[in-house]
């Protein structure tokens, strides 16, 4: 086979590969030292994210620096890719290595994106060597060994590539042109001309960022946030009947098949009175045992639910914590919409269980009565694992010592899915009475007995037992006590971040169900279930929701934006958002496929462009309240001087008053805060760090200890952030701002 090159998505993954055999650590690479496996040895390099990116519109065409509403629509023949200038140097290292390696492994993370980041690299080197995929869901050195000498040509997956490309040039053309449409018509609006918005970290923002997903998302929380505002509660009165009926006394509450519930106190009095001290009879008696299985193992959205209810973590919060977990090699992984593990991930179920038996907190819990799950197919289904399995711990063992306070909750909540899943059903014993009263009115009673726990013992349930009292059909009593009480209709409730995440992946609920029939849940889905936690905080940083006590609502300028693309399908509906999915999902596999698509989505652009020219003047924003926006001049998106080129993405660095950012904040989130650790940066420094990656040696004060020392303020390419480093132990883990 010769020596093989591994191209990794992150300096981490190529870590554990390495460790998992004999290597070296080099300047940018790891080398494994020839052994069995690898008779000629083998190198591993990083990526670091993206080392790719496409070109901005004013670097493939000069009329597309400004933004005008004349240069629209932006439809570039080909989008132009360039060499991320911070990270240069380890592209180097790759085109190095790639020269001197006979195989190129693409061992980018094992999804759609992680496809497409590496393969891009590939083509933009112009390497004809043979290619292979690494497919790695879990990063023990047992799960590595068997991922490597199980590796597959890259020829099976490559229309995961085509469908990275697709989505990645699809989201570029909408963005560029929506964003800048909306803008400039948004912000020479009569209502808004000369207003800015009050978005994060307190700075204005007139810029109105459009995304495939993120809009259709902002329009259905809109859409929710005015159902909850236009409810008009109603007042509803309970009728409750409690029964003597031969010795055994139970409680009832009044139904008719259509209703529960008298929406006039004056039917609710009469009824109420009408039933005291009359006979009553045992109409029906029914009584099944149900059996509630164990649930299953958790996909990402099921796991960012249940941590938000636990602890009201954010989804983009759960999903970091939940990559650190698994690139620390303790959980599978993580960006999986799959509950079901198969028959390999199944035997490495006892180990697990022995590992979580030797820890304090799950001994009264094991040994778990039943030691073989392989067979059920609620949890081990080959058959619906495909790509990925569902989230489940690995057999490495953990001390929690080393997990933080979120981590400890993430991964109590998958340890205990995996020990209940070897527990035996619930059983419970469910019962239901109607009594006749007066020979006219229906009172339904129901009783629940949990009669062997099963499950319950590793999550224990809130439901108490209900026992209704032995009787049978035609039994006759009377009426010893009738009670109303009164209610209010309610209003949808206020979304959660994690709400929001579930409804992306039911956005078919959202749609009426004449049009959602034609279309099965996955096609619906907005967004997939690597992207939609970030969807949700794209749209707090953008300005278009806040979160207020964990819930979620919409601001001025999100209404804004869904009131201007009220009348356009694109922007409003699953189905539009939903179709692309399954175009790419379904139907592209390679370059003609990927060629279709992209003239359709290039239709689609200037299609809607024009729809949008059409009615923009009909705009009207008089029911939302714009008090909040400030009245000053609108910060003009291309003239202020830039202090430096980003590190991120080349654009320009520009001061905006608390911080220095990047011009373009539609596509990038580069900032340099002007306090750092503590200490104020000036000019000098953000322009330091730009040049050089780094500042002079400064001087800092520590409030806790008292003492003043010195430090540089360095960017770290591997995580995109600024760290500290000490000029005596530079190689020390650093603390994040």
């Amino acid at each position: 086979m010769g020596k093989l090159l591994f191209i990794c998505e992150k300096n981490s993954v190529a870590k554990m590969i390495a460790d998992a055999y004999r290597a070296t650590k080099r300047n940018g690479y790891y080398e494994i030292t020839p052994c069995k496996t690898f008779p000629q040895g083998a190198y591993i390099s990083y990526a670091a994210g993206h080392l790719l990116s496409i070109m901005s519109p004013g670097e493939m065409e000069e009329e597309w620096k400004d933004w005008t509403l004349e240069s629209l629509p932006i439809l570039p023949s080909q989008l132009s890719k360039k060499v991320e200038r911070t990270k240069s140097k380890l592209f180097s290292t790759i085109a190095s290595l790639a020269k001197k390696s006979d195989v190129i492994v693409n061992a980018g993370d094992a999804d759609v994106e992680g496809t497409l980041l590496i393969h891009e690299i590939v083509l933009y080197l112009g390497i004809k060597k043979p290619l292979k995929r690494l497919w790695l869901t879990s990063l023990t050195p047992t799960a590595i060994n068997k991922a490597v000498d199980n590796m597959e040509d890259y020829s099976k997956r490559s229309y995961m590539y085509w469908q990275g490309l697709a989505r990645s040039e699809a989201d570029w053309l909408y963005g560029m042109n929506f964003s800048r449409q909306f803008t400039l018509l948004l912000s020479n609006h009569p209502d808004l001309k000369g207003r800015t918005f009050p978005v994060k970290n307190k700075k204005a923002s007139n810029v109105f960022s459009v995304g495939r997903v993120q809009t259709v998302v902002n329009y259905l929380i809109y859409k929710r946030e005015l159902a909850i505002e236009n409810f008009v509660s109603e007042p509803f009165w309970d009728i409750y009947a409690d029964f003597l009926v031969e010795g055994k006394r139970y409680s009832g509450k009044w139904f008719i098949p259509e209703e529960e519930h008298i929406f006039h106190k004056e039917q609710a009095d009469f009824l109420k009175n009408d039933i005291k001290e009359k006979r009553a009879v045992v109409l029906t008696k029914n009584s099944k045992e149900k059996l509630i299985p164990p649930p299953q193992f958790f996909n990402l959205t099921t796991l960012q639910k249940a941590v938000d209810k636990k602890i009201g973590l954010s989804p983009d919060r759960t999903l970091a914590e939940l990559q650190e977990m698994y690139l620390a090699g303790y959980v599978s992984y993580p960006r999986t919409n799959i509950e079901y593990v198969g028959k390999g991930e199944a035997e490495t179920f006892p180990t697990v269980l022995s590992n979580l038996a030797s820890l304090e907190e799950y001994q009264a819990l094991l040994p778990a009565p039943l030691k073989d799950i392989s067979n059920d197919t609620r949890f081990v289904n080959p058959e619906k694992v495909l790509e990925h399995y569902g989230i489940i711990l690995t057999e490495k063992k953990a001390d929690l010592s080393v997990f933080n306070n979120n981590q400890k909750v993430i991964y109590d909540l998958i340890a205990k899915s995996m020990i209940a899943a070897h527990y035996p059903a619930v059983k419970v014993q469910e019962e239901e009475i109607v009594t006749l009263v007066n020979e006219q009115y229906t009172f339904k009673s129901k009783g629940k007995q949990i009669v062997e726990p099963g499950w319950y013992k590793v999550l224990p349930s809130n439901h108490e037992d209900d026992i209704l009292p032995p009787l049978h059909e035609g039994q006759v009593g009377y009426v010893v006590q009738s009670d109303s009480k009164e209610g209010k209709t309610k209003p949808l409730s206020r979304w959660s971040e994690a709400d929001v995440v579930v409804m992306m992946a039911n956005a078919y609920k959202e749609l009426p169900k004449h049009i959602r029939s034609d279309y099965s849940t996955d096609e619906l889905a907005l967004g997939t279930v690597a992207t939609r936690a970030e969807t949700v905080k794209t749209l707090k940083d953008r300005g278009y929701i806040e979160i207020k006590k964990n819930k979620v609502y919409i601001t001025p300028k999100g209404r804004i934006l869904a009131v201007s693309m009220e009348n356009i399908n694109l922007f409003t509906s699953p189905v539009s958002t939903g179709n692309m999915q399954k175009h790419l999902n379904e139907e592209i596999k390679d370059h003609a496929t990927y060629h279709r698509f992209i003239q359709g989505i290039r239709k689609r652009v200037v299609h809607t462009i024009n729809e949008v020219m059409k009615v923009h003047s009909e705009w009207d924003f008089s029911s939302i309240d714009l008090s909040s926006l400030i009245k000053e001049k609108v910060h003009e998106i291309t003239s202020t001087e830039p202090i430096g080129v980003c590190l991120l993405c080349d654009r320009p660095v520009i001061d905006k008053g608390k911080l220095y950012a990047c011009k373009d904040e539609t596509k990038c989130d580069f900032k340099i805060w002007k306090t750092q650790f503590g200490r104020n940066i000036e000019l000098e420094h953000a322009q330091s760090i730009l040049e050089k990656r780094t500042t002079p040696l400064l001087e800092f004060f520590s409030k806790p200890k008292n003492k003043h020392y010195s430090a540089y303020i360095v960017w770290n390419e591997d995580k995109n952030e600024l760290n500290l480093a000490f000029p005596e132990r530079s190689k020390r883990p650093m603390n994040k701002r």
